[in-house]
């Protein structure tokens, strides 16, 4: 390859695909995506709460642990949402690239695994 060419992206894993927001009772609910969040700890199994009227972020809901082995390239590790949406009871179920699935209750911001 020419040295001039730019190489942009990662070597490790392929984006994550994109999973649209959805919208619930004025709240629009969103993976975070990016780098490392600073209160979280990680990067992935990361959900935004945001006000649809004003547009501000008003909590972070960390869905699942997504721990790093500093052994082995970062970005290799990093688990994201496969989908989200919600369920008949008003749960908002999220399931990540490896098939596990959780249910939020967004009004709690409490999260449970489900089988």
């Amino acid at each position: 390859m020419p040295d001039d060419v730019p190489v942009t992206g990662s070597f490790d894993r392929n984006p994550p695909r994109p999973v649209p927001p959805v919208v619930r009772d004025g709240k629009r609910y969103a993976q975070r995506l990016g780098g490392t969040d600073a209160s979280a700890g990680q990067v992935g199994g990361l959900l935004d709460v945001i006000d649809e009227d004003t547009g501000a972020t008003e909590a972070t809901i960390k869905v699942y642990d997504n721990k790093r082995d500093p052994a082995i390239e970062g970005d290799a590790q990093d688990i994201f949402f496969a989908s989200m949406g919600f369920d008949a009871a008003g749960r908002l179920i999220v399931t990540d690239e490896t098939a596990r699935r959780f249910a939020v209750d967004v009004k709690a911001r409490t999260v449970v695994g489900l089988p």
